[in-house]
């Protein structure tokens, strides 16, 4: 049992955790765990889970820790034990494990699963691999990784991070994407109209998490941000006919508001007029979220901020340019 051997010397830390709403709650979600796999056992580098449901009927989710080797053999647990929902299990960066079992084979592969319980399936929720020189090698992929919600949205006229993957990640899984493009977004839905949350590089290697109905957008992991990528911009290697299919409901992301892109700096009208009064100055090369429009789209209502202020105000429509991916309504204001 976890608390039992003192070699865990586990941190419990609690917190809420809120998930977004188009994804029903999941197995215990990854907070920057990373483990590292030897010839005489695992590794902690730190970070670790939060409990996300509650598999036991108490209000709390019980993990299973367990090794195996190429052929199979149970070289590590299975170990067991339930911590309470929102709270987090954490395990120290440098405490490591041997095995219980001597391997035979490469891969060595150490999952975390979700156990089942209270009407809830048994879950993966993290997994790695490593290999020893003089072990023989039987494939034995990791399996898909559990889906989680996808990553926050990159806010207005911010840059989105570039993200990356370590080389050859995808090669531990059944099947994997690479990036056939220069530079591509991973969104927050499964289309063009949803916001940006990360950005790759041509040649990285995406971790499969999902896919939509049409099968034309993947759901992917990229050092631990979570995104849509759109299947033109990728190739596929290996076998992904048993990725998750998503429903519409879960493919939907966070739609992009229509957007006033101003080309210079230029007053900020309290009114739709040139004669209106300047609340501010605005700069330009900037985007400002679109309120609503006069009835012949002569004036744009924006929000914005001077100074520390968030103020509303109208440019005129000849000031900039109309950006509206996600082709939402924009209200007439009277």
């Amino acid at each position: 049992m976890f608390l039992r051997d003192g070699r865990w010397r586990i941190l419990l830390m609690i917190g809420v955790v809120v998930l977004m709403n188009t994804f029903v709650a999941g197995a215990a979600e990854r907070d920057r765990a990373s483990w590292t796999v030897t010839c005489d056992g695992f590794r902690s580098n730190g970070g670790g889970f939060v409990l996300t449901r509650d598999n036991t009927g108490i209000g709390r989710e019980e993990l299973v820790i367990y090794a195996t080797d190429g052929t199979g053999k149970i070289i590590f647990g299975p170990v067991a034990e339930s911590f309470i929902i929102g709270g987090g299990l954490y395990i120290t960066d440098g405490v490591s494990f041997r095995w219980t079992t001597a391997p035979t084979a490469n891969p060595l592969t150490v999952y975390v699963v979700s156990s089942a319980g209270n009407g809830l399936p048994q879950q993966p929720v993290y997994s790695v691999q490593g290999t020893c020189d003089n072990f023989p090698a039987f494939l034995t992929p990791l399996p898909f990784p559990p889906i989680q919600p996808p990553s926050p949205s990159v806010a207005i006229n911010q840059s989105s991070p570039l993200v990356a993957n370590p080389q050859n990640i995808g090669r531990d899984y059944e099947g994997y994407l690479i990036v056939n493009t220069f530079r591509a977004n991973l969104r927050s839905g499964d289309g063009v109209r949803y916001t940006i949350v990360a950005r790759v590089n041509g040649g990285t290697e995406l971790i499969v998490l999902g896919v939509n109905e049409a099968r034309t957008w993947w759901f992917v992991e990229v050092d631990e941000t979570r995104g849509w990528i759109n299947g033109d911009l990728v190739l596929v290697r290996g076998n992904l006919n048993n990725v998750p299919i998503l429903s519409p409901e879960e493919a939907q992301g966070e739609i992009l508001p229509p957007r006033f892109f101003l080309w210079i700096t230029t007053p900020l009208r309290a009114t739709p007029s040139e004669r209106g009064a300047t609340i501010c100055q605005l700069p330009g090369n900037l985007e400002y979220v679109i309120l609503g429009r006069t009835g012949d789209s002569s004036w744009y209502l924006v929000q914005a901020v001077c100074g520390d202020v968030l103020v509303e105000g109208w440019f005129k429509a000849d000031a900039g340019a109309i950006r509206n991916l996600g082709r939402l309504p924009i209200p007439v204001i009277p």
